[in-house]
């Protein structure tokens, strides 16, 4: 192992099962200083067309010097990329450090510290601003960076290193998309870049079992833990007046721990060494004397929608000796917190300073303890003690030397094959996210077992209550099944559960890792109970008018994907119109298992609260559905195509819902998620708009299909466009900046709609049963002369291709013979004033009429050739 200076070695410390070479820039972008052939280290090829340059397992030969503080290069790497940031030093002088500055987009390359902190959760890269100590031949940064196409080298010393190669070691797929196991193409590039920038996020939000590091060591001495905020004890968060006490050895710049810590906020302590200045801060901020601080939040640095409230700062009275022993002891009780250093107290937070955590909904300090020691920190943590300050008794005791420690705190290697919410942040497994993921998954990487991996993580920490967990880390091991606590508080402050929206969105993942082969029919008769269970729950929600009610004391369970603004108490449209779509979904789960009574009772309900739902939230004066009960003048656009998706909206109402959406939400910039007099934030979601799309096409508006895809969806991914980074973006402002600036994720999974749409609606390949066993070709003129599909199945490929030329459209489709296929040309929008000749596998032509066009059923392969005739 390489000393601590240099941070860990890689490879040696976990056997990572991602093979798959090394990411390095493609252009040098800027240089300041003595910077000397930059250029050489590059590969002068940029992976923003559809050639397949996307990752390497070769490097550059050359030499990169940079010589004299301040000295700087910026790196463009194409596109966003993952890994393990490596750098082969050729010689280096002594005490050298180097900044290493990471960014999405170029905007918030220049600041301090990146497009960071990613301060929602502890794990890989919470700083995206590390620093450097190089000593010759390979070294490597710990931390997992996730999403960046931009990085910065700037030398904060004096002195010269020379640098042979830098670049990532790849933790994800490499694979170009156009060479994927699914892939699509058409005659409109912009839709191919869309494509390709979804399929490419799907790579970057997609983790492999054992594909990153631990995020702690463990070694004899304890775990040694390097520079990330702090992360939790996974089994105190209902714990309330306990003295956490443990031995650190500070080896650089600090330690940090946090007290009272829920799945949000915490109270965390850092303690610097005298001396201390952080990469990128002024001269005058360097540390006279060892000192702690204290932050309400979640680190001692803000972020965009991230704040963190500095509780106060005092000098310690004792030395901060690197390397040497300290044993800390942190009392939390009801009316203060304090902490002592080897017996002597050296800060106290009393009630007055306490601050309200809308988790707990109290003041009162409660929740998990946690370790990280901040920003260039880097210390051994050891004998860890906590103890009720009730009754004396031992609630947690480890010499975190062993695995179990890295389980206790969900800091071991990710633990199943799943999908993440965004490759940069959160780096969580979101029901939410997981639900729309699982078509671009089947139609781009065909990661199937990622996709089963999330179902079975989020399902092994059910509750009591029967509730579906909403958000689990890829790091957390596999839960019990079910967590045995039944206290609603205590799902409140437990950080795996979210809403019944969230809850709910399982049972749509659970329903696309059955068709599209992901699980079993037999694993799907294991899985039933618990979605009943589930609906179960669901179902104590439903008042007199047949909808689901969360009142004021549920306004937690009322939460939808736009966490920033208020709940949605009351009668939820969206809420209502998802509880139709699970119960839908449901009723096929218990056809095809058999049971009937099941059957009838979740079609039942289905039409119950359907009927309801257009009979006491639909408005007739905006000709769409309401936000709520409350607030029925407000126009959601997830609310609205969710009832489109649901089947609620009948083919008139779907078709009013859509004019009405198009005219009251539109934006030059795309499609806004509520309406400008809401009281909402004014940003457009694409993952709402995802939906929105797949709504368009189930209604058969091909024009609000093209008018969602050309808005909103297609100009992020355009390699013109000033924040590109070739992923799909979280969310955007009216201006068509990242909705949250440098925190916002730009490549989040749960923007990827379309990368299963165009295959599924525009090629038209879609499964009509599990497994694609009976599928159906579809397709979608929006406008193009071409576009053709491979879709991976448990049976092998589908491939369809159909063209539009002049009078003349020919379709040939081909797909394993164990496949049963049916053509569907009744949506392609042939015009009904033609009259035409349909020819089927080279066989007689006959008339074709597009209004009464008949399936044509097939097995294996057919082609179609279909002419337009002269009007007589």
């Amino acid at each position: 192992m390489q000393s601590k200076d240099s941070l860990r070695s890689f490879g040696t410390l976990w056997g990572s099962p991602v093979n798959n070479g090394r990411f390095i820039p493609c252009r040098v972008e800027s240089a300041i200083g003595s910077v000397t052939h930059p250029e050489s280290i590059v590969s002068n090829l940029v992976p923003q067309d559809r050639t397949d340059i996307q990752a390497t397992t070769s490097l550059p030969k050359g030499s990169l010097t940079l010589d004299g503080k301040g000295s700087s290069v910026v790196f463009d790497y194409g596109v966003s990329v993952a890994g393990i940031a490596f750098f082969d030093v050729d010689s280096t002088d002594p005490g050298v450090e180097i900044q290493v500055t990471f960014s999405e987009s170029r905007e918030f390359l220049d600041r301090p510290s990146g497009d960071g902190p990613i301060s929602y959760l502890a794990g890989p890269a919470t700083y995206r601003n590390p620093i450097l100590r190089p000593s010759a031949g390979i070294n490597y940064l710990t931390e997992v960076q996730g999403g960046q196409r931009w990085q910065k080298l700037t030398l904060l010393t004096e002195g010269r290193v020379v640098l042979n190669s830098i670049g990532f070691i790849a933790t994800i797929s490499t694979v170009h998309p156009t060479r994927l196991p699914s892939t699509f193409s058409c005659s409109n590039k912009s839709y191919n870049h869309l494509w390709d920038a979804g399929a490419r996020t799907m790579q970057l939000c997609t983790a492999a079992k054992g594909s990153t590091p631990p995020l702690w060591e463990i070694t004899e001495q304890g775990a040694l833990i390097s520079a990330t905020r702090a992360i939790k004890h996974r089994a105190s968060f209902d714990w309330k007046a306990y003295t956490l006490a443990f031995d650190v050895l500070i080896h650089r710049a600090g330690c940090g721990w946090g007290v009272a810590m829920t799945n949000l906020q915490g109270y965390i302590f850092y303690i610097n060494e005298a001396g201390y200045l952080r990469a990128g801060r002024p001269e005058s901020e360097r540390l006279a004397h060892a000192s702690i601080s204290v932050f309400w939040g979640f680190t001692d640095e803000d972020a965009e929608s991230v704040e963190n409230i500095h509780l106060g700062t005092t000098q310690l009275p004792v030395p901060i000796v690197q390397d040497a022993s300290i044993s800390i002891r942190t009392c939390v009780s009801p009316n203060e917190i304090a902490v002592s250093i080897d017996g002597i107290e050296v800060h106290r937070i009393s009630s007055s300073k306490f601050c309200f955590s809308p988790i707990t909904q109290s003041t009162e300090p409660q929740g998990c303890f946690g370790f990280g020691p901040g920003a260039d920190g880097l210390a051994t943590y050891t004998n860890v003690l906590a103890t009720s300050n009730l009754d004396g008794r031992t609630l947690y005791e480890d010499k975190m030397n062993t695995r179990s420690s890295l389980d206790d705190f969900g800091a071991g290697t990710t633990t199943l094959d799943c999908l993440l919410d965004g490759g940069k942040r959160d780096r969580v497994v979101w029901g939410g996210d997981a639900a729309i993921m699982g078509p671009p998954v089947a139609y781009s990487t065909y990661t199937l077992e990622a996709l089963k991996g999330s179902v079975d993580l989020l399902m092994s920490y059910r509750g009591r209550d029967g509730r579906f967990a909403a958000q689990v880390p890829p790091t957390h091991p596999v839960g019990p099944g079910v967590v045995s606590i039944d206290d609603d508080q205590y799902y409140r402050i437990k950080g795996y559960y979210f809403s019944l929206s969230y809850e709910l969105y399982l049972i749509q993942s659970i329903y696309d890792a059955w068709m599209f082969g992901a699980i079993s029919d037999g694993q799907l008769a294991e899985l039933f109970p618990s979605v009943e269970q589930q609906l179960k729950r669901v179902e104590t929600f439903i008042d007199e008018n047949g909808l689901i009610f969360c009142g004021p004391d549920h306004a937690h369970d009322a939460r939808e994907f736009n966490y920033y603004d208020p709940p949605r108490i009351g009668h939820s449209t969206k809420l209502n119109a998802q509880y139709v779509s699970s119960l839908r979904q449901s009723v096929e789960f218990a056809r095809s298992l058999g049971f009937n009574d099941a059957e009838k009772t979740y079609q039942s309900h289905a039409d119950r609260t359907a009927e309801a739902i257009n009979q006491r939230l639909w408005n007739e004066q905006i000709k769409a559905y309401g936000i709520t009960s409350a607030s029925p003048e407000v126009i959601a656009q997830d609310a609205n195509v969710q009832c489109i998706l649901a089947g609620v909206a009948d083919a008139d109402r779907s078709r009013l819902v859509l004019e009405t959406l198009s005219r009251e939400l539109s934006h030059p910039e795309g499609v806004l998620a509520f309406d400008r007099t809401s009281g909402y934030r004014q940003s457009i979601s694409n993952f709402v708009s995802g939906w929105h799309l797949f709504a368009a096409f189930k209604a058969g508006s091909q024009f609000h299909a093209k008018e969602i895809l050309d808005k909103t969806l297609v100009p992020p991914s355009l390699p013109d466009h000033p924040a590109f980074t070739g992923t799909l973006w979280e969310l955007m402002l009216t201006d068509g900046s990242p909705g949250m600036g440098g925190f916002t994720s730009l490549a989040h999974g749960w923007a990827t709609a379309a990368t299963a749409v165009l295959p599924a609606y525009v090629v038209g390949i879609r499964p009509t049963a599990p497994c694609f066993r009976t599928f159906v070709v579809n397709p979608t003129k929006l406008g193009l002369s071409q576009a053709s599909a491979v879709v991976t199945t448990p049976a092998g490929k589908i491939t369809s291709e159909w063209n539009s030329k002049s009078d003349v459209f020919t379709l040939h489709v081909s797909a394993p013979q164990i496949l049963r296929g049916t053509v569907d040309l009744s949506n392609w929008g042939f015009d009904c004033e033609n009259e035409y000749l349909i020819q089927v596998n080279n066989g007689s032509k006959s008339p074709f009429r597009p209004e009464k066009a008949e399936a044509i059923h097939f097995i294996g392969e057919v082609s179609i050739i279909i002419v337009a005739q002269p009007v007589q």
